[in-house]
């Protein structure tokens, strides 16, 4: 809506209002993001003042002076400045303590609350604002944190209640309407507390030490959102009701009713007897008595008391302040004129002589009654002096307010009779004193229709009549015959027309079932009419539409409103769930929750309420309450994705506010897939250890398929990053390890420095956390986990990701998952004893001497064969030796990735070396360390020389991969592996070389070391290392140096060493 169109609203710049508080609570209070609309309001608050002048009221804008001082510190960025007294206007403080006080009862009146009228000033309206006053920081924060932790609260409370009625459908069937009506009954009596709260936080602020601008601003805001709790309220004891009414035990009722209802009646039976009986028999109508019930009782609270709605017109009617009982007093003194001046002792008469000319209004010459009953002006067709045309006015437009808000015929009649007025009373018909109870005193204008055709006619007939002295009046007598096109001319909102179109229902089908009682004898029992709920519909989507009060429809409460009373769940759940994919695609957010069935929804009520949070959070429940009663089968089974958008949206919200405790109960309630979806999307945020197990033990409460979840998490994250050929590569993107420095006869090959790099990306990181949650895992779920990783190291290592390669071993390795899954190692124990027991002090089948030393293969291979820890596994050895076959290509690869890391740590030792080789002291030390870099290599390397190493792939797709990754890997490591035996030759003692050798040997006996050379076309690579290596030892001076076990071998070569620099008998 434009400027204009918002200030013609009621109250004016209402919309601009609802737009603030829409806009925090959807940013979570932060005022930051809110300044476009807080300015619009201003924009619009401003117009408002020049058009109506400063002492104009609105009940959506700050005072007039006030205003100008805000818009002035916008102007120059001072968005929250604390203002001198100086700058302050001059009649600022004077005013502030005056307005409101006495002029302001449009509140909506919660008498329970002890809310002072006084606190809220006068800003009053459904849409105040938050208005933003110059306090300090501190009283601006605390509030807006009250609020937070207020629907906070409400958030937990719908969540246990929920968990409540989750938990009894899980041992009580048979309880079912009950428990979901008590679970509605306990949503609005949540949303009671909230109100009470924000009350109690009131009143609590209003007695500390804060500035008069900052109470303001409390005020406005715990105002808003004092009548949005109790709009909640109200709305879930509507629901509440209607939906009660569908209970198949009541349905049943009702039809053995009107097989009976006419037979209890009988001539002697009074209007209330004959009324109740047609509540009884008529399903459709006692709904909208409730409806109705609700509409008067929401009337009552929330609109303007009816002295202050016709305050403008008694104010025109010039009679000063609360004076109604001296009637239509101006014409009385201009009938009293004309007598007097004729002398004329008789009533006045339209065919006195001159009196056409004389008697006459003097603004516009038309005529003037003669005489004053309040038929006069009808019956002359003539004219009340102006004044009292506004009393009149204001007359009517009290009954018609009486009406709506359901006052009883006795409340009518006392109001019309304090004012000497009883006859207008009178006049809106029903029996003054009837047997129904206080509570059902409003429809006592009802209980006489059915047979009152005389008195209905003649209201119809004045309704429609173009000689009705104001729009009010004939929308009073419109109500009472059931019309509908009469009072539809006073309708501002969009509760007034349900109002008028249910009215005019009721009294239909009243009228009806006073014709089946007149009719009794010959007809055995009565049948009500169809309901007219279809046009209520088309009626709620004329209003969406509306000029008048399509706005109303941004208040989400008012769009969910509309849905109850029209009983429309199925295409609003429809809607909204549309609504959400389409706003998902248009803020170009991929969702891993919301699903579009490509049906474009254009319903901007839609839209917003699907913005909302409040509005999410209503529906969610309602949804759920309903399917738990079965109304939503047919939806479900032809809309399932799309409207269970509506669900998956809060959980969305929740997830965002950091209640991730309360997303497995609700994730539980949607169907299977779209639960491992949704929980799957959730958990890649979880990264605390304490909120996984939490996690993993709710999802195993609500019976939550864990495989499912973290295999779609898995599917997910896949998805979301393009990664189309994650499971087996096409391609690889080679890393070399190895690299030749010198040149000529120094040339020679090294490990290449920071070969495995270090950046990570965000798909790196949330791939990585795939495999973690599988520490979760099971048996059941353990070949899905080996899948996952050995396809996420396949994936890694081709594409050159070798930083996140190690970032998986060293977060997700396959010991710690299958230890936690499984309860056995299968890293350092596997089936076939080729490999050592974790954790023991002998590790990988080493003792701490073997390490200082060379080992020859056959001595590795035979200490390998040691008893593994598969003997004190409970595992079965069949299943064992399933289980670690399903991890064989997960090991192996993650041992690749280890070798890979210990040959990088091992060159960043050898470098340091190199840097300080002068320093025989540091020299002394490091070759500790290089001793404990070269036995971590010793151990990684040797799994990569076994003749199986990649070998045997799962499936034939996967050979691919496996093939390229075998082929440029293994080389690689062989190369570097010589290249660090030749330096450790050099650098430790020389008896490393003699491991070269052994290493020649190994690669010439191992078929898929020599084909991974010969595929990769390095054999010639791998003759010249060993050569170099070989010559070395050739060459290498064993003069003086002690023969012993540690230097077993080498005297086959029976040569006199070359002096190496640093290597030194040890």
């Amino acid at each position: 809506m434009g400027l204009e169109e918002d200030l013609a609203t009621n109250p004016p710049c209402h919309p601009r209002a609802c737009a603030i508080q829409d806009c925090l609570t959807k940013n979570s209070y932060q005022e930051d993001k809110c300044r476009a609309e807080v300015d619009a309001l201003y924009e619009c608050c401003n117009k408002f003042y020049q058009k109506k002048g400063d002492d104009a009221k609105t009940l959506s804008c700050p005072k007039a002076t006030l205003l100008r001082l805000k818009m002035e510190q916008r102007k120059q960025g001072l968005y929250w400045q604390i203002p001198n007294e100086d700058d302050l206007p001059s009649d600022h403080a004077a005013d502030g303590d005056e307005e409101g006080v006495e002029n302001d009862t449009t509140a909506r009146d919660h008498p329970d609350e002890g809310l002072d009228d006084d606190l809220f000033q006068e800003h009053r309206g459904l849409g105040s604002p938050i208005d933003f006053p110059s306090i300090n920081t501190q009283q601006i924060l605390q509030p807006l944190q009250q609020t937070a932790d207020r629907v906070s609260r409400q958030v937990e409370d719908f969540a246990r209640r929920l968990d409540r009625f989750h938990s009894s459908r899980n041992t009580n069937r048979a309880t079912l309407w009950k428990d979901a009506l008590d679970l509605a009954g306990a949503f609005g009596s949540i949303a009671k507390s909230r109100r009470s709260q924000t009350s109690s936080d009131l009143l609590q602020a209003r007695h500390s030490s804060r500035t008069e601008e900052s109470l303001l601003a409390l005020a406005q805001e715990g105002q808003h959102e004092v009548q949005r709790a109790q709009h909640e309220a109200d709305l879930w004891d509507l629901f509440t009701v209607l939906t009660g009414f569908q209970d198949p035990k009541l349905q049943a009722n009702y039809a053995r009713t009107q097989k009976l209802c006419l037979r209890g009646l009988h001539r002697y039976s009074d209007d209330s007897e004959i009324w109740e009986a047609f509540l009884g028999a008529d399903k459709s109508a006692e709904e909208y008595v409730e409806i109705l019930n609700w509409l008067h009782k929401t009337a009552s609270a929330s609109r303007p008391s009816i002295e202050d709605v016709t305050e403008s017109l008694r104010h025109k009617a010039d009679r000063g302040d609360g004076i109604w009982s001296a009637g239509w007093l101006f014409t009385k003194e201009s009938v009293k004129s004309q007598k007097r001046n004729r002398s004329w002792p008789k009533p006045l008469d339209r065919s006195n002589p001159g009196l056409q000319s004389s008697h006459i209004r003097k603004s516009d010459s038309r005529p003037l009654v003669a005489q004053l009953d309040p038929d006069a002006k009808c019956r002359e067709a003539a004219a009340l002096e102006e004044a009292d045309e506004y009393h009149e006015q204001a007359a009517w437009v009290a009954c018609w307010e009486m009406l709506r808000r359901g006052a009883s015929a006795e409340l009518v009649r006392d109001w019309w009779s304090e004012r000497k007025e009883s006859w207008r009373a009178i006049s809106l018909g029903g029996a003054m004193h009837s047997s129904l109870s206080d509570q059902d005193r409003q429809w006592t204008r009802f209980i006489g229709l059915w047979r009152m055709n005389d008195w209905t006619a003649s209201c119809y007939k004045i309704c429609r009549s173009d000689k009705v002295g104001s729009k009010h009046e004939a929308a009073v007598y419109g109500l009472l015959c059931g019309d509908v096109q009469a009072p539809l001319q006073v309708c501002a909102a969009t509760d007034d027309y349900l109002f008028v179109h249910l009215n005019a229902f009721l009294i239909e089908r009243y009228r009806d079932f006073g014709t089946a009682f007149s009719q009794k004898e010959s007809r055995q029992s009565y049948t009500p009419g169809p309901s007219r709920y279809n046009e209520i519909r088309r009626l709620v989507q004329y209003c969406q539409h509306n000029e008048k009060t399509s706005a109303e429809f941004r208040d989400p409460l008012n769009a969910i409103q509309s849905t109850i009373i029209s009983k429309d769940f199925g295409s609003f759940f429809l809607r909204q769930g549309r609504a959400l994919a389409q706003i998902a695609m248009k803020n170009g957010q991929t969702s891993n929750l919301i699903v579009s069935d490509g049906v474009r929804e254009d319903n901007q009520a839609a839209h917003t309420t699907a913005s909302n949070p409040d509005g999410l959070r209503i529906i969610a429940h309602q949804q759920l309450i309903l399917k738990s009663l079965g109304f939503l089968q047919e939806l479900y089974t032809k809309h399932e994705a799309v409207v269970e958008n509506n669900l998956t949206a809060y959980i969305e919200w929740l997830q965002q506010e950091g209640k991730i405790a309360l997303i497995p109960l609700y994730a539980s309630m949607l169907s299977a897939e779209r639960s491992a979806r949704v929980l799957g999307a959730v958990i890649m945020e979880v990264t605390d250890m304490k909120e996984r197990d939490m996690m993993v033990n709710l999802m195993k409460r609500y019976d939550l398929d864990i495989s499912c979840v973290l295999l779609m998490q898995y599917q997910l994250n896949a998805a979301a990053f393009g990664l189309i050929d994650l499971d087996n590569p096409k391609t690889l993107k080679p890393v070399s390890i190895a690299e030749y420095v010198g040149a000529g006869k120094t040339k020679k090959l090294k490990v290449k420095s920071g070969f495995m790099g270090e950046d990570m990306d965000e798909s790196d990181e949330l791939l990585i956390r795939c495999l973690e949650w599988y520490v979760y895992g099971d048996k059941q779920s353990w070949a899905q986990a080996c899948r996952v990783g050995s396809t996420l190291h396949k994936y890694f290592i081709s594409k050159g990701r070798l930083a996140a390669a190690h970032a998986l071993c060293m977060r997700a390795p396959l010991s710690t998952i299958s230890k936690a899954a499984l309860k056995v190692d299968l890293k350092h124990t596997s089936s076939s004893g080729d490999a050592s027991e974790d954790g023991d002090a002998e590790m990988d089948g080493f003792t701490d001497e073997d390490r200082a030393q060379p080992i020859s293969p056959s001595k590795r291979r035979n200490n390998a064969r040691r008893p593994s820890a598969l003997a004190n596994n409970e595992q079965p050895a069949a299943d064992f030796a399933e289980l670690a076959d399903q991890a064989r290509t997960w090991r192996q690869l993650e041992e690749l990735v280890e070798a890979l890391d210990t040959l990088e740590k091992w060159n960043e030792v050898a470098e340091e070396v190199e840097k300080t080789k002068g320093d025989i002291v540091h020299m002394r030390t490091m070759k500790k360390v290089m001793q404990a870099a070269l036995n971590d290599v010793l151990v990684s390397m040797y799994p990569l020389l076994r003749p199986d190493f990649l070998s045997r792939p799962s499936d034939e797709a996967e050979a691919i991969p496996l093939a390229k990754i075998r082929n440029h890997y293994l080389p690689e490591c062989v190369l570097a592996y010589n290249s660090v035996l030749y330096f450790a030759g050099h650098a430790i003692t020389r008896s490393w070389l003699v491991q070269c050798m052994d290493l020649a040997q190994e690669v010439a006996t191992n078929d898929t070391l020599t084909e991974a050379f010969v595929a990769s076309s390095r054999m010639k690579e791998l003759v010249s290392a060993f050569a170099l290596s070989s010559q070395a030892l050739l060459h290498a001076n064993e003069q003086g140096s002690k023969k012993g076990k540690k230097d077993e071998g080498i005297e086959i070569w029976q040569v006199k060493p070359q002096d190496v620099g640093l290597a030194k008998d040890s």
